[in-house]
């Protein structure tokens, strides 16, 4: 292993909860980070100031150490940033301070939310909604630490992530994931009918374990520069693609609904498609696993 140990945040959530087991089971040393109250999880964990105070007292216990900062408040249809201000601001500079200043690298999950609807890449900043824009400056964040204090991190923009053990997310669980508890529960599957043209919703979907392939090949192959990447499939699916491979396994209805009140179109992605060039750049390839077995697998764990 590159590094003798590795710090995980929001171990108690869905990605950090999955990267922290893929890395025990290769035999790393993993430190679980949260800040879900000890007696709602079944695991052990440490607090973010807890964390802060281990650094401060011990740092010679991290040497040849990593973060992987993936824990936030992914409540994508927050309506201000003050609700977001705690977990994706004020922990992240926290975190990723302490770590920067004795030599810890940081790998930060951000969001491919930031792009919102652009076509082209750019970040629109006049439109970013609460959740992208908490995201951005937790990027502002680790890159101005980074510069301040010598040390190279690295950015993924994480595009759609979906996989086992979503149910916990409630409104935030994936569309893959979402449409599977739908057709099992209720039957049938309603998609949003938020197109304004011909076009169909479309994103790019990435399975939990190929973004831990991701981590893994960034960690082994890549400096780390205070640069930002997108991570995400590579591809898009549209929606009622989705919806038609999950109907023909539990046949369930497939239906268009109107968009809910509390849903900002504005901010709304119709299509997103990340730029995995980079992947070519470190001379790295990772198979990603196929939707269908992807779709499969959570059938057989969600019902």
């Amino acid at each position: 292993m590159k590094y003798s140990k590795y710090i995980v945040t929001g171990t108690a959530g869905f990605i950090g909860g999955f990267l922290s087991k893929n890395l025990k089971k290769t035999g790393a040393q993993v430190i679980d980070v949260d800040v879900v109250p000890r007696g709602q999880t079944n695991f052990k964990h440490l607090y973010p100031d807890e964390l802060a105070h281990m650094i401060s007292s011990s740092p010679l216990d991290f040497y040849n150490s990593i973060l992987l900062h993936v824990g936030a408040d992914s409540n994508a249809n927050a309506k201000s940033l003050k609700e977001l201000q705690t977990n994706n601001i004020d922990l992240t500079e926290q975190i990723v301070t302490r770590c920067n200043q004795i030599g810890i690298p940081v790998l930060f999950i951000s969001s491919a939310a930031i792009y919102g609807n652009s076509k082209n890449g750019k970040i629109p900043f006049e439109k970013l909604s609460p959740y992208a824009e908490s995201k951005f400056i937790g990027e502002q964040i680790v890159t101005r630490s980074g510069q301040d204090y010598g040390v190279g991190n690295l950015i993924f923009r994480l595009f759609n992530c979906y996989g086992e053990d979503e149910v916990n997310k409630g409104a935030m669980m994936s569309i893959p994931s979402r449409f599977v508890n739908d057709a099992i529960n209720q039957k049938k599957i309603e998609i949003w009918d938020v197109c304004r043209s011909s076009k169909v919703q479309a994103r790019d979907f990435i399975y939990v374990g190929d973004l831990a392939k991701l981590i893994s090949n960034a960690i082994s192959e890549m400096p780390f520069e205070n640069q930002v990447r997108d991570a995400g499939s590579g591809t898009t699916l549209n929606f009622m693609e989705i919806a038609e491979v999950i109907s023909n396994s539990l046949e369930c209805q497939i239906s268009k609904v109107p968009v809910p009140e509390h849903v900002n179109l504005d901010n709304y992605q119709l299509e997103t498609k990340s730029n995995m060039d980079w992947l070519v750049d470190i001379k790295a390839k990772v198979d990603f696993s196929s939707f269908e077995k992807n779709i499969m697998s959570l059938i057989q764990r969600m019902t």
